[in-house]
């Protein structure tokens, strides 16, 4: 599990599950168990949809920062 630098308070971020809840695929998470939110929208996602929304959200970052290292020269 790789971690990122959160550069907005409103970016989703790794973290453990403070209560029970369901999963936009509607499986059920757990008190404790490490998921992907998004603070914005307040959606937790479950174990298994966290890793393809993390791996997403990482690669826009990297485009992002990429994009921008263009204009700061």
């Amino acid at each position: 599990m790789k971690y990122y630098h959160r550069t907005y308070s409103r970016d989703p971020f790794w973290t453990d599950a403070h209560f029970r809840s369901v999963c936009k695929c509607g499986q059920v998470i757990n008190k404790g168990d490490r998921i992907f939110y998004y603070p914005a929208t307040k959606t937790t996602l479950c174990p298994k949809c966290s890793e393809q929304a993390s791996r997403e959200f990482a690669a826009a970052v990297q485009d992002e920062d990429f994009y921008n290292a263009q204009y700061t020269k």
